[in-house]
């Protein structure tokens, strides 16, 4: 399912997909983070800031079921969430896929799309599209 997602915001081509960092459902990361390509969080990040190379302008971060961010900010082109992240700020440049088991208690989030599938739990204070143009997608 997460591919089909991928396909569709991501313009990787299917067998360029790959992840490029990994953290696993038991590791603890602490620290600031700044990847490339495609970020799998299965496990916890507890840092001020995850963000995605300013060069790669398709870079994916993914949190999994098990995985959980509580950090500050949140900067990506794309992110999507399956599982739990409290946080200040998440700036998507592009798109926002929040999946029925997506946790999430976040200030404000600024992102050009955003797709939330029912039963996603959001505690947010601001959807803004004040920077890009905005797509809302409520999936059943």
């Amino acid at each position: 399912m997460i591919k089909s997602i991928m396909r569709i915001f991501n313009p990787i081509k299917p067998n360029e997909q790959s992840f490029n960092t990994l953290i696993s459902e038991h590791d603890i990361f602490e620290g600031n983070i700044t990847f490339s390509g495609c970020l799998h969080n299965h496990g916890t990040i507890k840092n001020n800031q995850v963000k995605s190379s300013e060069k790669d302008k398709n870079s994916t971060l993914i949190v999994t079921k098990t995985g959980s961010i509580e950090c500050d900010s949140i900067i990506v082109p794309h992110i999507i969430i399956e599982g739990k992240i409290t946080a200040e700020v998440l700036k998507a440049e592009q798109t926002v896929v929040i999946k029925k088991t997506a946790n999430i208690v976040i200030s404000k989030i600024s992102t050009r799309n955003i797709s939330i599938e029912n039963g996603a739990i959001i505690n947010c204070g601001c959807i803004s599209n004040t920077e890009f143009e905005n797509t809302l997608d409520l999936t059943d």
